[in-house]
């Protein structure tokens, strides 16, 4: 069953993502150990010696930790973070996604109906969080009511950009507007419902 959470505030959002990150952590911690101790293991084999002759600290290579990555267990459910909004300014759609922090995110934006949206989410969803490792999670998809403005952390790490430092004065001038113009909010009931039964097309 598709279900969308809903909060009145970032606040409150906030309150409830953080009951999620030590579980989170814990669950991809208990894989990175298993493979650490895969890989102390192979480092110590025969097998390895021959292959490396003498460099015995050289790198694994991308078919070996694929290997030592295979079948690695996952104990515990992870979930992955979906929040869904409406940018205000050009009247279409947005989400923001997170593997395991659901604070260290990516911004996909620019969608033109609920229909594309959902479809963008479910591509970005099936696919394995860290990759390597193979980690299934379980996305939690929520919306938050309260406006929100362009964050601030994003804005600096826009400004950091080779291509923001390219532009003259003039067009960073332009693109500091248009930041302070970016408004979102939070899907309201019909679009939350409209996005449940686009969503739930993919698992019937």
């Amino acid at each position: 069953m598709v279900k969308v959470e809903v909060f009145s505030t970032g606040k409150e959002a906030q309150e409830k993502l953080n009951q999620f990150i030590f579980k989170n952590h814990d669950v991809v911690s208990s894989m990175v150990t298993e493979l650490l101790l895969r890989a102390t293991v192979y480092r110590a084999s025969a097998e390895f010696k021959r292959s490396r002759l003498l460099d015995t600290d050289a790198p694994f290579t991308k078919k070996e930790a694929e290997l030592l990555c295979k079948g690695l267990k996952q104990e515990g459910k992870a979930n992955s973070f979906v929040r869904l909004y409406r940018l205000m300014e050009k009247n279409n759609y947005g989400f923001t996604y997170a593997s395991v922090n659901p604070y260290d995110y990516a911004i996909f934006n620019s969608y033109d109906s609920v229909k594309s949206l959902a479809k963008r989410i479910h591509q970005e969803v099936t696919k394995p969080d860290y990759e390597l490792l193979g980690l299934k999670s379980v996305p939690m998809l929520y919306t938050i009511l309260e406006a929100t403005t362009f964050p601030e952390k994003k804005r600096q790490q826009a400004r950091e950009l080779p291509e923001y430092r390219a532009l003259t004065l003039e067009q960073k001038i332009i693109c500091e507007q248009e930041f302070d113009k970016y408004l979102e909010k939070g899907l309201t009931t019909v679009e939350i419902n409209s996005f449940i039964g686009e969503y739930a097309k993919f698992f019937n």
